[in-house]
């Protein structure tokens, strides 16, 4: 990514997750000593601090396999049988002598969105729908930065959250390329699932105060990098125990044993 490309990035990604407004109205989790992206007064964080588009960089580059499932499921979709009639006792004759098998089969696994990236517009059936195929992400991004690109140079936005829903509803007006294999709408659907994957310390995502700061503030402490000593263990059952005997003496005083009585 070039810088340009990475700052009109950064904005629609901002504009797709709205973190500072979400903080605003969400009570902190932590101090803020832990939690700095707080600040003294309002909230501060962007997708840019989480290091989401490093992230999504990242995918991009490690694409082989992506690539080579894509290929593989190219072959599957042009021959769903292959392997099912090289067996020598089963085979086309076995499908034939069973009527209800006779039709076709199809292999759907794109069109019933299975795969985690899909060029949406490699090409149109006979009814002018739309063909998808399996992809990487090195290659759909790939189209889908260009295209972005493009637009963003002959429209500059002005409010990027409308921006964003005129990507996301294929908004004509916006002259997205045609020959690109990739919709405006999916490209928004895909890079807002990228950024979510990331935010959410799902891979390879360092563990940090700002890159974990969504994690730490929906509480949630199981994620990549964290480690846990046995004083971490005894010091919570201590205090698990502490809590259930102090939960006992309640339960056993004189006050508590009165008012069961009275009921």
């Amino acid at each position: 990514m070039d810088t340009t490309l990475r700052d009109n990035l950064s904005l629609l990604a901002d504009a797709i997750l709205p973190l500072e407004t979400w903080l605003g109205g969400t009570p902190g989790q932590r101090t803020n000593v832990l939690a700095p992206w707080r600040g003294p007064f309002t909230p501060h964080l962007t997708t840019r601090d989480l290091g989401l588009l490093d992230f999504i960089e990242r995918q991009i580059a490690d694409s082989s396999v992506d690539d080579a499932l894509a290929r593989k499921w190219e072959q599957v979709e042009r021959h769903p049988l292959a392997v099912f009639d090289s067996l020598p006792e089963k085979g086309p004759a076995w499908r034939a002598e069973r009527p209800p098998l006779a039709e076709k089969p199809t292999f759907a696994l794109v069109k019933s969105e299975n795969v985690e990236v899909i060029l949406d517009r490699v090409g149109f059936s006979a009814d002018k729908t739309p063909i998808g195929r399996a992809s990487s992400r090195r290659e759909f991004y790939g189209h889908a930065f260009a295209a972005f690109t493009e637009v963003v140079s002959t429209q500059p936005p002005s409010d990027w959250e409308q921006f964003r829903d005129r990507l996301l509803s294929d908004d004509p007006t916006l002259n997205w390329p045609v020959g690109c294999p990739v919709s405006a709408g999916r490209f928004v659907r895909q890079f807002a699932k990228d950024l979510l994957y990331g935010l959410l310390g799902m891979h390879d995502q360092p563990a940090s105060l700002q890159a974990t700061a969504v994690l730490a503030e929906l509480g949630q402490h199981r994620r990549k990098g964290n480690s846990y000593s046995t004083e971490n263990a005894r010091a919570a059952v201590a205090a698990l125990e502490l809590r259930l005997r102090t939960v006992k003496s309640a339960i056993q005083s004189p006050e508590s044993r009165g008012n069961h009585d009275d009921l």
